[in-house]
């Protein structure tokens, strides 16, 4: 009920975890540890270093997943890519106000790479959503064509993205 559930949460803030997170979560505020190394950069050589780290990051991601033969590890590897991606762009994109027009460049043509990788999860996702759906119409003694049309179709799909991935990569990977 609403008046049980509401109890419970007042048990809990009033509790020694919740007091403890508050005392943590103020030592953080207060001291925050990511912030001490570049506090004493200028904010330029600051956002450039983080810039460029991330996009090694992502770089070693992407010829990681593009060295490996395809399938579900390679698979894995690129939705990992896609994370190194995601966050490269998002870093650049914070840094635009203080580099400029280099780094919104960078956020553009990372933000290409995201999305390729994120065509290329969504494929994945869809082949793994399949395969039980077929598995359960065999076992229901239904025709699994349409299951099997669908997931070649997915994998032509991400075949292509593979396809397409190595000369998007050379274009994007371009450091600020």
């Amino acid at each position: 009920s609403p008046a049980s559930a509401h109890a419970a949460l007042v048990r809990e803030l009033d509790g020694a975890r919740y007091f403890a997170l508050l005392d943590a979560l103020e030592a953080l505020l207060a001291a925050p540890p990511y912030l001490r190394p570049a506090a004493d950069a200028p904010a330029d050589t600051a956002a450039a270093a983080t810039v460029r780290r991330d996009h090694a990051r992502l770089r070693a991601a992407v010829e990681t997943a593009l060295a490996m033969a395809p399938g579900d590890d390679r698979d894995i590897a690129l939705h990992d890519a896609r994370k190194d991606a995601k966050r490269a762009r998002y870093s650049s994109e914070a840094a635009t106000p203080v580099l400029g027009k280099r780094a919104a460049a960078h956020t553009g043509r990372l933000k290409g790479i995201q999305q390729l990788l994120g065509e290329h999860q969504d494929g994945y996702l869809c082949r793994m959503a399949l395969v039980p759906l077929r598995a359960d119409a065999v076992a229901a003694g239904e025709d699994p064509a349409p299951y099997d049309a669908m997931i070649l179709r997915e994998r032509e799909l991400a075949a292509a993205v593979e396809a397409e991935l190595p000369a998007a990569w050379r274009a994007a990977d371009q450091p600020i």
